[in-house]
């Protein structure tokens, strides 16, 4: 959305470093995630709970990769069938 400029431009070769930094240490969205994305949804909404689209990505990244899910608000996932760790507490 950011018009064409040197702010754009910037940004853009940092989004390229960060991509070439963490090539081998990032997870892909894979069939089988998007499968069990849509799996997490509608579970998620016969259990009157709302999944964003983000988070419900983020669930089924660690459910297919038997990942734990490290975040603050785990609130968003509790209801979910994934390992969930807080570093916070």
């Amino acid at each position: 959305k950011i018009p064409d400029s040197r702010k754009k431009n910037d940004l853009l070769l940092w989004f390229d470093r960060i991509q070439d930094a963490f090539r081998y240490q990032t997870l892909e969205i894979t069939e089988e995630t998007a499968l069990k994305w849509g799996e997490l949804s509608a579970s998620s909404l016969k259990k009157g709970r709302t999944l964003h689209s983000i988070d419900g990505i983020i669930a089924a990244t660690a459910y297919t990769s038997g990942s734990i899910l490290v975040t603050r608000n785990t609130r968003d996932f509790d209801f979910l069938p994934i390992q969930i760790l807080n570093p916070w507490l």
